[in-house]
């Protein structure tokens, strides 16, 4: 077992100061989600260093609305090294046959007047070809990224999910009565649900949205990539016109068995200042 200190450093020159934070008996691979209190004043930008600020922090300049957020720390894992695919050298060996020589000889031909005549030939030689060599090229692979699928209910299209979910407690988000609390009639119901004929025709296209297998770097809105967790995705306004229900479906084998507590949601289109919104 082991032990680790966690340490956060508020890197603002009005108000530098460190936060350590010790984890004891660690004994595997194990992660450890961490965020700034909303409650609290600190502006940043952060650094957070794993057992000692002398070494290359695990983030490194990250905002305050960066660490609102929350970050992932990995302590003892290891990414597997993809181990690549190498493919025989085919040597193509020509078959070599042999010369054959012809010695060119002096003939009298008989005739009214003797004549010397010397007939040459012409000896046909094989040129080796080169031996072409196979250079197996390594590819290096990256994590497959998952998804997360986002279905968009205008309200006033209740009477079409209604008559859709005909049978059922759950008509669609507009219609008064969520989905059942029993594991297997909360699957059936959005099954059915997401099954609905009119996406893509009169309900908006579903949406997908990346998940990452990894930690690390910024997405191309700005926000820290967290591993298991889908990435910024942005709504063209046009997409609606009214109220409408935005549900996020996420198979838990997409984040691993992970369960997603919140999710940041801006409304002005700033992907940098997402809101938190709890999840039920």
């Amino acid at each position: 077992m082991a032990d680790y200190t966690i340490i956060v450093i508020n890197t603002d020159p009005i108000c530098e100061n460190s936060v350590e934070n010790i984890i004891s008996g660690v004994t595997a691979c194990s992660k450890y989600f961490i965020q700034l209190n909303p409650a609290s004043h600190s502006k940043g930008p952060f650094d957070i260093f794993l057992n000692s600020i002398n070494t290359t922090p695990l983030y490194d300049n990250i905002t305050r609305e960066q660490f609102l957020a929350g970050v992932t720390i990995e302590i003892q894992c290891t990414t597997p090294t993809p181990t690549p695919t190498i493919t025989p050298t085919i040597s193509i060996t020509p078959s070599i046959t042999p010369t054959i020589s012809l010695t060119p000889s002096n003939t009298k031909t008989p005739s009214v007047t003797p004549t010397k005549s010397t007939t040459p030939t012409n000896t046909p030689t094989r040129t080796k070809t080169p031996t072409p060599t196979i250079t197996p090229t390594v590819t290096p692979t990256t994590p497959e990224e998952l998804d997360a699928y986002l279905f968009i209910e205008p309200v006033n299209l209740n009477a079409d999910f209604s008559d859709w979910m005909s049978g059922s407690l759950f008509r669609g988000f507009s219609n008064g009565i969520g989905p059942s609390i029993s594991a297997t009639t909360f699957n059936d119901e959005l099954n059915r649900y997401i099954s609905f004929s009119g996406w893509g025709t009169t309900a908006p296209q579903v949406r997908t949205a990346k998940i990452s297998q990894n930690s690390g770097g910024f997405d191309e809105y700005g926000n820290l990539i967290q591993a298991y967790l889908f990435k910024t995705h942005e709504v063209p306004a046009y997409i609606t016109t009214g109220y409408s229900w935005y549900t996020w479906v996420i198979p838990n084998l997409n984040t691993n068995r992970n369960l997603v507590s919140n999710i940041g949601v801006n409304e002005y289109s700033d992907p940098t200042a997402l809101v938190h919104k709890a999840l039920s």
